[in-house]
């Protein structure tokens, strides 16, 4: 999974970053950003200072979102990680039972 930013602008541009993409082909986590993506609006060239520093804060709540994506995903990480483990325990315990039925 990459958080990625697509539209490159000077690094003292406001602008300089107009939206995140979650490229991801799990859907769970493509949909959340899909329905936060819906909600978010980009920073205009054009606009007031109020209006620029709103942006930034619905940018900020994103963000929050977002890390909290990645946190139950790292959850998630850990758990799968038991589970091979345990498949892993299996897997040799029946390894040595079919040598002690060769045997």
């Amino acid at each position: 999974m990459v958080l990625t930013c697509p539209v490159r602008k000077p690094k003292n541009d406001i602008n300089s970053c107009k939206y995140f993409k979650w490229q991801d082909k799990s859907s769970g986590a493509n949909k959340m950003v899909d329905s936060i993506d819906q909600q978010y609006a980009p920073i205009e060239e054009n606009s007031t200072l109020l209006a620029r520093l709103e942006a930034v804060e619905e940018r900020i709540k994103r963000l929050k979102t977002l890390q909290e994506c990645v946190g139950e995903l790292e959850h998630q990480v850990e758990a799968l990680q038991e589970m091979i483990t345990k498949i892993q325990a299996l897997r040799e315990c029946v390894a040595k039972l079919e040598h002690q039925n060769h045997s």
